[in-house]
């Protein structure tokens, strides 16, 4: 793991597991390597590792210290598999078992991901917690066990995703416009928010996951 500010090293993992944060890390390798991510939706990432959420929100840990002795036996089962899609069979069978045995999420707080996910954070959190008739506090509270960030927080990430997916899939972009539809109050506050989630402008950010990517319309502050 990497510094953004510094660049310099902050730790050297051989596995690890991520929550949810609202900021970025950087990850290097200093060698040729092979590695296996999987993304898993909040609530899934909670019935995985069965810890209260807030512990891995905002941090990037050894997954030894979640799951103790199961990840070097992880490791060394996919290390003595001959081929990638053994492995895959593998680490399935591996997460599937954890998951089943699994308590199911608050039904409120499943309901309430729904909710952001479907509306992609424009949702307020206000209308949330009046439709549970839960206080706001309660919410927050409970959100940061189940998810590991506040409800507002993952709004923002969501609306990021969204903002992204967006400017991937257009030729010609307004800024302007894609800031209004997709929740923003004006581009300036778009732009802080990519630079937040990212440390990009969105043209930064485009053109790394689309180095061809075409025409864009610019502003000065882009």
């Amino acid at each position: 793991m990497v510094d953004p500010g510094t660049g310099g090293a902050i730790s050297t993992l051989r596995t690890f597991v991520a929550g949810l944060d609202d900021t970025y890390s950087l990850v290097e390798s200093g060698m040729p390597g092979a590695a296996i991510q999987v993304d898993f939706t909040p609530i899934g990432a909670r019935q995985l590792l069965q810890v209260p959420m807030h512990l891995v929100a905002k941090r990037t840990t050894e997954l030894t210290e979640i799951l103790g002795r199961q990840t070097n036996q992880l490791l060394e089962q996919l290390f003595d598999t001959p081929d990638w899609y053994s492995r895959f069979v593998t680490l399935d069978n591996f997460l599937l078992s954890r998951i089943r045995r699994a308590e199911r999420p608050t039904r409120e707080i499943d309901w309430a991901w729904g909710q952001l996910d479907v509306s992609r954070g424009s949702i307020p959190v206000r209308a949330i917690s009046e439709q549970l008739g839960w206080t706001r506090k309660r919410l927050v509270k409970t959100f940061r066990d189940e998810i590991g960030v506040s409800p507002k927080v993952l709004g923002r990430v969501l609306r990021f995703q969204r903002t992204l997916a967006e400017l991937n899939s257009r030729k010609i972009v307004n800024f302007s416009g894609i800031a209004a539809e997709c929740g923003y109050s004006d581009q300036a506050h778009m732009i802080r928010e990519f630079k937040d989630f990212s440390g990009l402008t969105p043209v930064e950010l485009v053109h790394c996951y689309s180095p061809g990517a075409g025409v864009l319309e610019q502003s000065p502050e882009d």
